[in-house]
């Protein structure tokens, strides 16, 4: 006679396997539960078409030492470092927007040095949602995405 718990296992490997992997997307890439923006939305939504494009900010051109061609450069070049065009700003301080000088840079703001972001012909300026969802990864920390692991399912004889 067959165990009658052998018989479910499949369906709990599956059950199991769905839930882990809903629960692996958070955090890697899209808004989580605070509704903010991620920094993998706003690099693929922003930096990537209007900041690392054109020789500007870019892996090998880099303006002003700033590469934003990936999420972990974006990140290691944005928070809590320092401008080297703006004296005494820092870039991104985590949950700290109207103290962020990217906001300045790329929003609308009089108190900046240098050009308003992106300062291609033909791009046009960051539009207000754009900048909302800049601000609100400031504001909820300026945290890089989760990392993404595999996750690994097993199953043993003593579930059941």
């Amino acid at each position: 006679m067959q165990n009658p718990s052998s018989s479910h296992r499949p369906w709990l490997t599956l059950l199991l396997m769905l839930v882990a992997a809903g629960c692996a997307g958070e955090g890697a890439g899209g808004s989580g539960s605070s509704g903010s923006a991620s920094l993998a939305d706003i690099q693929q939504q922003i930096f990537t078409p209007s900041c690392a494009q054109f020789g500007c900010h870019d892996a090998v051109i880099q303006q002003a030492g700033l590469n934003l061609s990936s999420v972990p450069a974006s990140h290691a070049g944005l928070v809590n470092t320092a401008s080297t065009l703006c004296a005494g700003r820092t870039l991104v301080v985590a949950n700290d927007s109207d103290a962020s000088y990217l906001m300045d840079k790329v929003g609308a703001s009089t108190d900046r040095c240098g050009a308003q972001m992106p300062d291609i012909g033909g791009l046009p300026s960051l539009t207000d949602e754009q900048l909302e969802q800049i601000r609100s990864w400031i504001e909820a920390g300026a945290h890089p995405p989760l990392s993404t692991t595999t996750t690994s399912l097993t199953t043993s004889t003593t579930l059941f």
